[in-house]
């Protein structure tokens, strides 16, 4: 899984995260990512089949984690919470 946090800085220091997005990524035995074997978005099927954002997403432990290294374990309020994010 990849995520992208884009984050504003102030004097060189994190201070709020404007935009978020994460995804899937396959890799070949090199350690190259495989674009040919990238997941497919099901996004567009019907009921019953599950596009890769929700797959890519972190667990709510794993976005406090990354949240966490991030601010140093400062909260923000600017942080979005892992359901609203896009």
């Amino acid at each position: 899984r990849l995520a992208d946090w884009f984050v504003r800085l102030e004097d060189g220091v994190p201070d709020s995260v404007v935009n978020v997005s994460y995804s899937q990524l396959r890799f070949d035995a090199n350690g190259y990512v495989d674009f040919s074997k990238q997941p497919v978005d099901r996004s567009d099927h019907p009921a019953g089949a599950t596009g890769t954002d929700d797959n890519s997403r972190p667990s709510a432990a794993e976005y406090a984690q990354m949240r966490a290294l991030l601010f140093h374990g400062a909260e923000s309020s600017a942080m979005p919470s892992p359901s609203n994010e896009t």
